[in-house]
């Protein structure tokens, strides 16, 4: 089969070429409304920071490390945050607003040689400390750290981890050739990954933060390979023989789901993430592909056309128990499930045009989260369950955006040149685990 003849046989899959537009779609899809829904924000508030025997820290953007903690509780969804001086500073200072449940401050000092923030959290009310923690700052300082204060401080007031100590892996398309990039999950640090001089597509996060797994043409047919962020080995997934994309990982790290080419078709197989022989999950003469694992590992949901159209199904983990789970929408596409299990994210075919749109695991209470302007695709889930990406086609630029699940607070997170697409949100890593991943590169 020639490349151009199976790129257009995994259109929706690799994500290669962009999701093509079509007529608007039929009267049954008029009753679904764009979600936007509202939560209750905790009020925090943060000092200014201290110095002691350290220069005042201003990050390459301009930012100070409280600009950064501000910016991390705001998208973290969960807080109203005000900020102030601090009362330790020397002078007289207004009290925080009345409301305030918690405090965040911070100490930037030199340990051993080395300069490190002191965070701590403390009760508004009562003085009492919740926590104190110190963060090792890097010499240039890093964003890193107070991403981790950040998380902290999350953690500490909501009992779930935040987002700030996260990467987003995605495809920077360079004309002939694509890689994959990573970039913060606020837009910072962006670096390219790879440099295969070949056309990369559709990258995966293993569980633990410290693999990918990605379709590659660097062997001239396309198969799933993975790569180790610590060290940068690289191995194949898929057998040798059949055309392979579209991976996912098993919650558990240990398999891969992806799609294979079949004698002309496309089937959904799973192979142990080290690579061997794969077992082959779905068998129909229809084309079945883009699998994505449940959080418990149980369940896999995929796109299908075997009733016509592309549509969203769910079968167990050998293949069975299949059910249809999208019936609106003239084609649907890109599924991905939800860290907790309740719902998945998929794009729809709505108004002529690709839109993201959640639904329960179960089938019911779909939900349009974009609509206007553009064309979107691949939306993925934060380790958080709160958070969107997906890449937005709009003025024949593709780039990247974020939003709340609830598709408020969309802002973009690419803006280079060339179009960037696929994307795939890491899940927590930790300080150490990021600066082993970045020293492997």
């Amino acid at each position: 089969m020639s490349h151009r003849r199976f790129l257009a046989a995994l259109a929706l899959a690799a994500a290669l070429l962009p999701c093509l537009p079509g007529r608007a779609g039929g009267q049954g899809e008029a009753h679904i409304e764009i979600h936007a829904g509202a939560t209750t924000k905790i009020p925090i508030h943060v000092e200014e920071f201290l110095y002691e025997n350290v220069r005042l820290i201003r990050f390459p953007t301009g930012e100070s490390p409280e600009d950064v903690l501000v910016q991390d509780l705001e998208f973290s969804d969960f807080f109203r945050v005000s900020r102030g001086p601090s009362p330790k500073g020397g002078t007289r200072v207004p009290p925080p607003p009345t409301d305030i449940r918690a405090i965040a401050s911070a100490v930037i000092r030199t340990s051993w040689g080395r300069r490190v923030l002191d965070g701590q959290l403390r009760d508004a009310k009562t003085g009492a400390r919740i926590f104190e923690k110190s963060y090792p700052l890097g010499d240039p300082p890093e964003r890193w750290a107070i991403h981790a204060f950040s998380d902290d401080v999350v953690l500490y007031q909501t009992g779930v981890s935040g987002v700030a100590q996260t990467r987003i892996a995605y495809v920077q398309d360079y004309g002939g050739n694509r890689e994959i990039h990573l970039i913060d999950y606020d837009g910072h640090a962006d670096r390219r990954l790879t440099d295969l001089g070949t056309i990369l597509l559709s990258p995966a996060w293993s569980p633990g933060g410290d693999r990918l797994a990605f379709t590659s043409f660097g062997a001239g047919e396309a198969a799933v390979v993975g790569l180790s962020l610590r060290d940068g080995r690289t191995w194949t997934v898929s057998p040798p023989s059949g055309m392979s994309s579209s991976p996912c990982w098993s919650p558990d790290g240990r398999r891969v789901a992806f799609t294979r080419s079949v004698g002309g078709n496309t089937e959904i197989f799973v192979a142990d993430a080290g690579g061997g022989r794969a077992e082959r999950l779905t068998v129909h003469p229809s084309i079945d592909t883009s699998p994505t694992f449940s959080p418990d590992g149980a369940w896999i949901a995929f796109t299908s056309d075997r009733t016509g159209s592309p549509q969203i199904y769910v079968m167990d983990r050998d293949g069975g128990a299949l059910r249809r789970l999208t019936f609106h929408g003239k084609q649907n596409d890109s599924p991905d499930w939800s860290p907790e299990g309740d719902r998945i994210a998929f794009v729809s075919m709505l108004d002529g045009v690709f839109d993201v749109c959640t639904i329960d695991s179960s089938g019911g209470s779909l939900r349009r989260l974009t609509g206007g302007e553009g064309t979107h695709e691949n939306p993925r889930w934060a380790p958080d369950g709160r958070h969107l990406v997906y890449s937005k086609l709009h003025g024949g630029k593709r780039s990247l955006f974020i939003m709340a699940a609830n598709g408020t607070g969309k802002r973009a997170l690419t803006a280079g040149n060339g179009g960037q697409y696929n994307p795939a949100w890491s899940p927590g890593l930790s300080l150490q685990t990021a600066r082993e991943v970045r020293a492997g590169q």
